[in-house]
């Protein structure tokens, strides 16, 4: 099955022969991508201590595009956006986040990004301002303004 991949104005363009690795089986578009690395922390923690993850390269959100066959299932709206982190030298999927269907983005600093996951938050550190800014309302313009 052909994957739809469509390059974010201003960004870096990631995709090889339009598919977004780890994600074949299911048509996707990539809405937004900037250079970052991920770090975590435990849920809850009154002293939130960063760990970095070790995890960094471009990251892209994007979101599966509606099929016949995807219509079918009960995912979300939500649940149809995704977090991927790629490898910047070998191209390859490094981590991977699948949206809940109850999701919040918070835009913490310019420059940090954060987000719950079901065991720990996240947060994405990014290498550009001007990236993260672009990437942050991106996100935030589809999950809480249901832009399609």
């Amino acid at each position: 099955m052909s994957t739809e991949s469509i390059a974010p104005s201003g960004a870096r363009s990631v995709e090889r022969n339009g598919l977004v690795s780890g994600l074949e089986q299911v048509p996707s578009t990539v809405l937004a991508v900037a250079g970052a690395r991920v770090y975590h922390t435990k849920l809850n923690a009154k002293d939130t201590q960063w760990n970095y993850s070790q995890w960094k390269g471009t990251l892209s959100f994007g979101r599966d595009i509606d099929t016949p066959i995807s219509r079918t299932n009960s995912a979300s709206d939500t649940e149809k956006y995704w977090f991927r982190l790629a490898d910047d030298e070998t191209g390859r999927t490094v981590w991977m986040f699948k949206f809940p269907e109850q999701f919040e983005y918070l835009v913490d600093r310019p420059f940090f990004h954060v987000f719950q996951g079901r065991t720990r938050r996240y947060g994405f550190l990014f290498n550009d301002d001007d990236e993260a800014s672009m990437f942050g309302n991106e996100v935030i313009n589809r999950i809480y303004n249901g832009s399609q």
